[in-house]
């Protein structure tokens, strides 16, 4: 029962594969076959053969191609062991000698066969299986295999009348026992014949076979009258020339017995027939066949009848009327033998007929039937259709057509556009047929108040009038309804009539917006009525985007989203974006306003570089090619606030007992504090100590600027996004000082100290730990008694070098020249400047000989120097060193790796440009077509996470200049870039050889007036030179009296560098009107305790800064100084400073002007100082002049 079901579902699935799935048929191929075998007998044996393929396979047996039958001792089965494989196999339980022979199995399914033949030999005596007699055909090849057995064998042999086979070229035998005849002929093969086979042992077996060969009937052609024509008599004989008898004829029409209704007469005899008809008609034609057979085969031959039938109609032409631009068919069908032709002719106006040829507007159908596809007005006229088949004079039938013109346009469509506001006129033409009488019919109500005809005469319609008859009437329509002229004034309706047309003239006065609709004229007569519609298209500026909203509102950033306003039918081309500070200044005003045009294809952008708790105003306009959409409402958004992102300032500690230190502090930059401070936590504790920083919490006491209060008060503050340098330095160098005393402190012990900022949204970053010690005996006092007991003075200046720098800091060593000081040092002040910057200083204590400076900008050049101080008070200074920070100006690609083009646009990657090591801050982008004057800004504001710009909208095959600026903490570069874009087919421009040489002149235009500039500049230059090489010559033969101290050999004492003395002055001057000190400026106070004292040869400090005495025998104490300026230094676009300590003692200044270092010295005259070592009032002669201490 289980082996059915599994048979049963392996059926089913060969049923689903079968006919679900007929693409997967493959024909069987075998896996699995029997061999070629040698068996004793009585022994089992079995035979196996295993096929695949879809549908599965069916197998059979045969025994010397005969199928093999099941026996008491033989069985045969099959069963399936996968969907597409079937196993099939022979058992013979006691195998006999008669079981040997040639064994076959065959596997077939619906795509193809396969068949697997071996011998099977059981040992044992010779035997031959019983062969049944043959009949075959004369003619025929035939093969006969002995079925024998046994083995071994020693012949298999093939006798007739006792002779061996073969006797003749037509007859061969095998070794194996088959037997073949060629061509087999009924006199000469038929016969007894006889096979034998003889052992080893010479056994022999025979056994009989009878041949017998029949001859098929054979028919000889036959043919009816080639010309027979409807009417006549007709007849043919059918003669089988072979054949064995007896041989039945007959007769068929067509594949089927000749119906009774043709009156056929056949005579038939032994070996022939004839067939007779005694009148043809149509229906007589057709194939007649004689077929011939006896008992051996079946023979046949077919001739066709053919009758000659004059054309006649089946389908007769008619006349008819057609309406201009429809389509006409005139009928015309006839029968005939053979088939009619059928022809057109046409007559026009009584001419002679002549031939229709066919064409894309008229054609003659297979049918007969003539088409005429828009019929116009020249296809009216008279039509013969003419059938001809060769068989007597043929069928002709003459018809009329009659062709009427419909009320129609000629133009269908037409597109108008019109600007909002000006005037439209639309001119409607309807053509067609009108009555005899040339009326003109119109409605009053429509608006048609005078008409004029071809005759030139004009006609007022008066209103008293309802209906003025005509046989074209003219309406208009808008949007599908009908227009009331009373009801629009503006629209105007004039009608003019000619003898074929009618013509309606429509007027549109100051075109407004709802004037963009279709408007159709509509034209009807009696024949038929037609419309042409006007697609007017007021066009304008495009209406402000709507739905502009604000997203994901973070501190520095928001997204904008809007939806796609109306487009003033005319497309959009991109977004204008406008933002700044609600409260910056006026919104009249464009100054600070950062724009930025987007592309048309995005609804959405992300405003990036905000301040934090800062309200903007957004305006986002559309622009297509009229305008710019005008009056669009602002979007007021508040930025969200963040903890401030910068550290306070000038953190200044000072000891003021053995327990107390007074520190104070400026708030964090404008920029940094992202909302107004709300108070400050003071940390410290012990320098050494694992413990936590202990926080006191100070509440903020001095103004504290938020962004948006600043902005308010500053009209004209520039953008707030354009750079980071956004906030005036009015703000940034205010005193407002925070101060806080931390008490209950150990005495002379060190301490760290940080201050941090903190506001509604949280604590800000920490400042730079300061070291502070407190004093050792009770508090400081301001009296001029001192509280030092022991001889000191003063520590010499440190040697300063700058050890290595980064990209934001700057790593300085210095070495102390006192090998034994007088008085311990208390520490050093550092100070700092970037170039055309304000020096900056930092206290640090004594125990450091190194000291890494941070947060300084990438790429900038500074300057430092040192000044040691003890209890005695500041030291000298140590001379100023420079460097530079790593990090150079943005580096512009190359044009491959920037522009990608395309016909209609190009893509800029921003990724190509290299950083230089900082960080490009924005991209400034904007492009022109070459040659033009006008560059068109895309943006002055892009971020580098952009990574793409696209430029739209550009022109096939036309050059471009696109100039992109990318700016970092180091610098500017601007680059401008020369592309084509693409054919409309994608083929790159040549660049044209003129434009070249118009390039090269317009530059020649700009560069000779630059060249003349600066060869006039070359020879003011070389003249002030000689000026001053002739000063310093005068000044160096003069005599100094007395014993004078000799001036450096390589420079003229009385010769500095203006730069050097322009930056010492304002150094000075600005430290000298600042109150505050740096850290640790207590101890200039007891220089004053000690009675002023100061070095011998040095002036009186000022400040804890030294400044050499300027009293000198005959010189004035307010000596005017000279400063020689450069010849047009005003008109130098573009310049900077650079620092050179190469062999000097004092750092150069060099003029870089457009990128060139061109190193200018100017002189600075001074008097000569005569020293007297025994006049205590004079000062120590300096070689060269310290910029640090002049006042």
């Amino acid at each position: 029962m289980l082996l059915l079901m599994i048979k049963l579902l392996f059926l089913l699935t060969h049923i689903y594969l079968t006919t679900c799935l007929p693409d997967n048929r493959q024909s069987p191929i075998f896996v699995g076959t029997f061999t070629e075998q040698i068996v004793e007998r009585k022994i089992s044996l079995s035979l196996k053969c295993s096929a695949k393929g879809n549908p599965l396979p069916q197998i059979t047996w045969k025994q010397d191609d005969q199928p093999i039958n099941e026996a008491y001792h033989i069985r045969i089965g099959d069963y399936v062991s996968d969907v597409y494989t079937v196993n099939s196999y022979v058992n013979i339980s006691s195998t006999k000698t008669d079981d040997g022979g040639f064994y076959s199995c065959k596997a077939s399914n619906i795509a193809g066969s396969l068949q697997h033949t071996a011998r099977i030999n059981v040992l044992g005596p010779p035997f031959i299986r019983p062969m049944a007699n043959l009949t075959v055909l004369s003619a025929q090849n035939i093969q006969i295999t002995c079925p024998y057995s046994g083995y071994p064998i020693k012949s298999v042999t093939w006798l007739r009348d006792g002779r061996k086979l073969p006797q003749n070229h037509r007859q061969k035998v095998f070794l194996n026992g088959t037997f073949v005849i060629n061509n087999v002929e009924k006199g000469a093969d038929a016969g007894q014949y006889q096979c034998a086979v003889t052992d080893e042992d010479g056994r022999t077996a025979k056994r009989d076979l009878f041949i017998n060969v029949v001859v098929s009937p054979i028919v000889q052609p036959f043919s009816f009258p080639v010309d027979l024509v409807s009417g006549r008599r007709a007849g043919v004989a059918c003669i089988v020339s072979a054949g064995d008898l007896p041989i039945r004829i007959t007769w068929l029409k067509d594949g089927a017995v000749i119906p009774e209704s043709l009156m056929p007469m056949v005579d038939t005899k032994d070996f022939t027939s004839f067939l007779t008809f005694d009148k043809v008609s149509r229906s007589h034609r057709g194939n007649y066949t004689c077929l011939a057979e006896n008992p051996a085969s079946t023979s046949n031959y077919t001739a066709p009848l053919i009758v000659q039938v004059p054309p006649s109609w089946i389908v007769e032409p008619k006349d008819k009327s057609v309406i201009k631009g429809n389509s006409l068919t005139l009928d015309c069908q006839a029968d005939g033998s053979p088939r009619p032709i059928i022809r057109w002719k046409k007559s026009t106006d009584g001419e002679d007929f002549k031939v229709v040829i066919s064409n894309a507007h008229i054609q003659t159908l297979e049918n007969g039937s003539l088409t005429i596809r828009e019929v116009a007005k020249e296809d009216a006229g008279h039509y013969m259709c003419q059938a001809m088949n060769g068989i007597g004079p043929g069928a002709s039938m003459v018809v009329k057509v009659t062709v009427a013109v419909a009320a129609h346009f000629e133009k269908k469509f037409e597109t108008h556009t019109v600007k909002l506001g000006q005037d439209l006129t639309i001119r409607c033409v309807a053509i067609g047929d009108k009555g005899e009488n040339n009326d003109i019919l119109f409605l009053i109500e429509y608006g048609i108040t005078s008409i004029s005809t071809d005759s030139g005469s004009f006609e007022k319609i008066t209103k008293n009038l309802n209906l003025f008859i005509a046989d074209i009437q003219i309406t208009w329509s808008r949007d599908r309804k009908l227009i009331n002229s009373n009801n629009e004034p503006r629209y105007i309706f004039e009608q003019i009539e000619k003898t074929d047309r009618t013509e309606s003239i429509f007027k549109i006065r100051t075109a407004e917006r709802r004037d963009s609709a279709l408007f159709t004229c509509h034209a009807e007569n009696n024949y038929g009525k037609d419309n042409s519609n006007f697609q007017i298209v007021v066009q304008e500026s495009p209406d402000c985007p709507v739905d502009l909203k604000a997203e994901d509102v973070g501190s520095r950033s928001f997204a904008l989203t809007w939806s796609h306003p109306f487009n003033g039918n005319s497309p959009i081309l991109s977004y204008l974006l406008e933002y700044k500070p609600s409260k910056f200044y006026s919104y009249s005003t464009s100054k600070g306003v950062n724009k930025e045009v987007l592309p048309v294809t995005g609804v959405s952008h992300v405003i990036k570089g905000l301040e934090p708790q800062t309200t903007y105003l957004v305006t986002l306009s559309a622009q297509n090619g009229l305008g710019t959409s005008s009056e669009c409402l602002p979007l007021s958004v508040t930025t969200d606030g963040e903890a401030p992102t910068g550290a306070p300032r000038d953190i200044k500690v000072v000891p003021i007992s053995s327990t107390s230190l007074q520190v104070n502090w400026k708030p964090p930059a404008v920029s940094e504090q992202n909302g107004p401070i709300l108070g400050y936590y003071v940390g410290y504790r012990q320098q050494r100590s694992p413990e936590e920083f202990s926080y006191k919490t100070i509440d903020a006491t001095s103004p504290s600027f938020s962004y948006s209060t600043t902005l308010s008060s500053l009209p004209s503050m520039p953008s707030p996004a354009s750079s980071s340098s956004s906030f005036p330095s009015s703000l940034e160098d205010k005193n407002f000082e925070e101060s806080c005393q931390i008490n209950g402190l150990r005495k002379l012990t060190r301490y760290l100290i940080i201050v941090q900022a903190y506001n509604k949204k949280g604590a800000g970053p920490p400042s730079d730990q300061i070291e502070a010690q407190t004093l050792e005996y009770g508090e400081l006092f301001a009296s001029h008694q001192s509280i030092l007991s022991f001889n000191n003075h003063p520590p010499e200046a440190p040697t300063l070098k700058v050890v290595s720098t980064t990209f934001n800091s700057a790593l300085l060593s210095w070495d102390i020249n006192d090998d034994i000081p007088l008085d311990p040092m208390s520490g050093y002040i550092v100070y700092h400047k970037v170039e055309k910057g304000d020096w900056e200083e930092i206290s640090i204590y004594a125990d450091k000989l190194k000291y890494n400076i941070k947060n300084l900008s990438c790429g900038k050049r500074y300057q430092f120097y040192i000044v040691p101080f003890n209890s005695a008070g500041k030291g000298q200074p140590s001379e100023v060193v420079s460097a530079k920070t790593l990090g150079t100006a943005p580096i512009a690609p190359d044009l491959h790796d920037l522009l990608t083009v395309n016909s209609t646009f190009a893509l800029i990657n921003l990724t190509s440009w290299t950083s230089g090591g900082c960080p490009i801050l924005n991209f400034n982008v904007q492009y022109k077509v070459k040659h033009s004057r006008e560059y068109i800004l895309v943006s002055t504001n892009i971020i580098p996470d952009q990574r793409m710009v696209i430029l739209s909208d550009l022109s096939p095959a036309t050059w471009y200049n696109v100039f992109i600026t990318a700016h970092n903490e180091a610098g500017s570069t601007g680059a401008e870039y020369t592309f084509g874009t693409l054919t409309a087919s994608g083929e790159p421009i040549p660049y044209p050889s003129q434009e070249n040489l118009e390039d090269l002149a317009h530059q020649l235009k700009i560069v000779m007036p630059l060249a003349s500039a600066l060869v006039v500049l070359t020879l003011i230059l070389g003249v002030i030179c000689a000026m001053f090489k002739k000063r310093q010559n005068f000044h160096a033969n003069q005599q100094i009296p007395g014993d004078g101290v000799a001036c450096d050999g390589n420079k003229s004492c009385e010769s500095m560098p203006l730069s050097d003395w322009d930056n010492t002055a304002k150094r000075h001057s600005l430290r000298n009107s600042n109150s505050d000190e740096p850290t640790m400026d207590f101890f200039a106070s007891t220089n004053n305790l000690k009675g002023n004292r100061h070095l011998t040869g040095v002036g009186v400090t000022t400040g804890g800064t030294l400044i050499p005495n300027t009293t000198s025998t005959g010189s004035t104490a307010n000596e005017s100084i000279y400063f020689p300026s450069p010849y047009a230094l005003s008109r130098i676009s573009a310049y900077e400073r650079s620092l050179n300590n190469e062999g000097r003692s004092h750092p150069q200044h060099h003029l870089i002007v457009n990128g060139a270092p061109n190193s200018h010295t100017y002189d600075v005259p001074h008097k000569k100082c005569l020293i007297n070592p025994g006049n205590p009032n004079h000062g120590t002669y300096w070689d060269k002049i310290n910029p640090r201490n002049i006042v």
